[in-house]
């Protein structure tokens, strides 16, 4: 079934990467985790499928809102005010635009204890034919694997997987009614 091969993919990029990998959509200002595998590592972030983020707190949210239908600037504005969960919250509307342009320009987003302290996150979109992000997917780590010198190895995995994600249509199964 197509959730299955979403699920495999998952599988995959959670597996190599010994950290937790979601799939997740846009409903209204946050990320909803859709599907989700754990870490086969002791020490992992736990977040059920179903949960809902705030979009700025989210490396799927992130993803959605660097590659989806709105100027940066109109994504930013549409989910302000950015409410702070951390010391590391991007909580004006200009910096996080920025960080979105950054994270367009390289090919994938980052959450560096934005949500939750000692947890970081890589995401990348998952595009529809036209080249807009209608899902995303992400791995969740904590700061101690999810180190500076691992991040482009990780992210290059996040943005195979979203490629891999994007030859199976079968996501939009999965996507709240």
């Amino acid at each position: 079934s197509g959730q299955a091969e979403v699920s495999q993919v998952l599988d995959e990029l959670s597996r190599s990467t010994h950290e937790s990998a979601s799939l997740g959509v846009r409903q209204g200002d946050d990320v909803i985790v859709l599907l989700r595998v754990e870490s086969d590592e002791p020490l992992h972030f736990v977040r059920p499928p179903g949960t809902h983020v705030p979009m700025h707190t989210s490396a799927m949210g992130k993803a959605l809102l660097a590659f989806g239908p709105e100027a940066l600037h109109d994504a930013v504005r549409s989910i302000a005010p950015l409410v702070r969960l951390t010391d590391h919250t991007f909580t004006s509307v200009r910096r996080l635009e920025a960080d979105l342009r950054t994270a367009r320009d390289r090919g994938y987003t980052m959450v560096d204890e934005e949500q939750y302290l000692g947890l970081r996150s890589i995401g990348a979109p998952v595009l529809d034919e036209s080249g807009t992000a209608r899902a995303a997917v992400a791995i969740q780590g904590p700061v101690t694997r999810v180190t500076d010198d691992q991040v482009p190895v990780l992210a290059d995995a996040v943005r195979v997987a979203a490629g891999r994600l994007q030859e199976v249509t079968a996501w939009h199964a999965l996507l709240p009614v």
